[in-house]
């Protein structure tokens, strides 16, 4: 009988060890996959750094949580942070927590979306436009 117990732990523990490889070799192969550019969430505290000091172009969205016409075009600028990933940063920033840029900007009415090279405003798009309206005018500054 004590043999019998003995045979029933270790195959509890084999059990186990294989379930804990089989979970180790799902999570590598989730974290493995290349994760998907997001948009930057800015703040009033991130800007200089995020903005600023970037190398390349920089879209920034100026949006707010209640705003219908700034959640129709929120699926539009995540597209754009992952197919011009490394070319522009795409940014959000929420003008009711971050007031400060949006008043450096003088952001009147929202979504509005402003591309920044170099540190100056280069370019400004008001209202909920379709992707390929943004599309030509990110192409005139990369």
């Amino acid at each position: 009988m004590q043999t019998l117990n003995i045979y029933k732990i270790t195959l509890n523990v084999i059990r186990q060890n294989t379930i804990r490889q089989k979970n180790l070799i799902i999570c590598y192969f989730l974290f493995s996959e290349k994760i998907m550019a997001q948009p930057i969430h800015l703040t009033d505290d991130t800007y200089d750094e995020v903005v600023l000091k970037s190398d390349i172009p920089v879209l920034i969205d100026f949006w707010a949580t209640w705003c219908g016409p700034c959640r129709m075009i929120a699926p539009i600028v995540e597209e754009l942070a992952v197919e011009y990933e490394g070319k522009i940063k795409v940014c959000k920033l929420d003008v009711d927590n971050n007031q400060k840029v949006a008043m450096m900007y003088g952001i009147r009415s929202i979504p509005t979306v402003v591309i920044i090279k170099n540190g100056e405003e280069v370019d400004r798009i008001l209202g909920a436009v379709p992707k390929q309206h943004f599309v030509e005018r990110i192409k005139n500054h990369i």
